[in-house]
């Protein structure tokens, strides 16, 4: 499986970039238009290219399928890294879900699906890790997809003969 150039780049790219993603005040890269999940996209099309002897048959194809693999890569590592960090204390908490939850309720507003049933403040951690997986990666997917068009338009070199 590692002997795949296009793996192998989108865990170096997603894992680089993930890793980064969840690292406090860092994370505030990604305000400027996501760079960071795109920066993960870039980085894996960089090492895939940096491999590559034979000729691409569809390069902005290879691109977007190599960006969207380290988007989602990126994506879990990020999830799951920030929760380590969390956890450890070296990134800020959530706030006090449950409370905030509580507070809601008392308001009459009606808590749908898992969170409403949690009903203690693990349980909604857990209902806001899993949420927070999912959304990762799907953010990162897209734009480390976009990342992988970028960086194929950088790095790919053009066929001299075809102009």
């Amino acid at each position: 499986m590692m002997n795949n150039p296009k793996i192998k780049s989108a865990l170096i790219g997603g894992g680089v970039f993930g890793v980064i993603a969840a690292l406090p005040y860092i994370e505030m890269l990604n305000m400027l238009c996501c760079a960071l999940f795109v920066g993960g996209g870039v980085l894996a099309v960089y090492f895939y290219l940096k491999e590559q002897t034979a000729p691409l048959g569809s390069p902005y194809g290879d691109g977007a399928l190599i960006g969207m693999m380290a988007g989602v890569i990126g994506g879990i590592v990020t999830t799951f890294v920030g929760a380590v960090l969390m956890a450890l204390g070296l990134a800020p908490d959530w706030a006090d879900t449950a409370a905030v939850l509580a507070e809601l309720e008392s308001l009459g507003v009606e808590i749908p699906g898992v969170a409403g049933e949690a009903t203690t403040q693990e349980h909604v951690e857990e209902a806001i890790l899993g949420m927070e997986l999912v959304m990762n990666i799907v953010m990162f997917g897209i734009f480390a997809t976009i990342g992988g068009l970028v960086g194929m338009a950088i790095f790919h070199k053009k066929d001299e003969s075809a102009e």
